[in-house]
């Protein structure tokens, strides 16, 4: 039913644009936000993503609500500098169904132009919800990672900061550190959720900020609940996090976006 009704949705608008907050952990600052998707599906209310996006994948669907969801996040980039606002940045997440489909790289800055968007406000997250065999499911005769490689090295050198998700979960591995153009490294929120192991955990992410920031590359973990958590990653030199402790995701109308001492786009 959820795969029958997914063009209807697109054209309806059921599909709607949350955003979670993200801060910097030196000075506390919002900085930015994370782009999530919930479908308003008649007669069911607010369906979460991890019930539809695994079919989307299998199906293939899954790029025409990638790219819908990132031109919703131009709409509120364009509202919110047009209102006067500040410097900000959304992320916006993306299936590696999406990523290998040949007019990635034109479909990104031909909606991103479209809204006259600074490219440094759109940050591309290269998703890991499919494993590289799931997608060639989707996708026959799929290649290796390069052309991945290619396209947001070419997106990057545009303007475009480029994130790798959930790090130290699913499908994501040390050897992509090296293989992705990627700026900014997203940690998986299940770090913060080994209570049982909770000193082992504390040291394994320190060192991988530490590799991080050795090879250049910006963190931000997600899944921060506690003040202890934060005051650890923040002592663990960690750069940006989010989390309920900082704000549940919201509507994007309902976001409150601090409009002093920063530089207008």
């Amino acid at each position: 039913q959820m795969n029958n009704r997914m063009a209807r949705a697109l054209e309806g608008g059921e599909f709607r644009l949350y955003l979670q907050p993200k801060y910097r952990l030196d000075n506390l600052e919002m900085y930015g936000a994370e782009a999530l998707v919930r479908w308003d599906y008649p007669g069911r209310g607010l369906v979460y993503p991890d019930e539809f996006i695994p079919l989307f994948e299998g199906s293939g669907s899954i790029v025409k609500l990638d790219f819908y969801m990132l031109e919703q996040a131009c709409i509120y980039l364009r509202q919110h500098i047009d209102s006067g606002g500040a410097d900000f940045v959304v992320s916006v997440n993306f299936s590696r169904v999406t990523l290998y489909t040949q007019g990635f790289f034109a479909a990104v800055l031909d909606i991103v132009d479209k809204y006259r968007l600074p490219h440094r406000c759109v940050e591309l997250v290269e998703g890991t919800n499919a494993s590289i065999a799931d997608t060639r499911k989707t996708l026959p005769g799929l290649r290796p990672m390069e052309p991945v490689v290619d396209k947001l090295t070419a997106l990057q050198q545009k303007g475009f900061s480029v994130s790798m998700d959930d790090f130290g979960a699913g499908y994501s591995s040390l050897n992509l550190l090296d293989k992705l153009p990627i700026q900014v490294l997203k940690l998986d929120k299940e770090f913060l959720r080994e209570n049982s192991r909770e000193e082992r955990v504390k040291h394994v992410i320190a060192h991988v900020v530490e590799l991080a920031h050795d090879l250049g590359i910006a963190v931000v973990c997600e899944g921060v609940e506690t003040r202890e958590q934060m005051e650890f990653l923040r002592a663990a030199g960690c750069d940006r996090a989010q989390g309920y402790y900082f704000s549940r995701p919201v509507p994007s109308e309902a976001l409150q976006v601090p409009k002093k001492q920063a530089e207008k786009v």
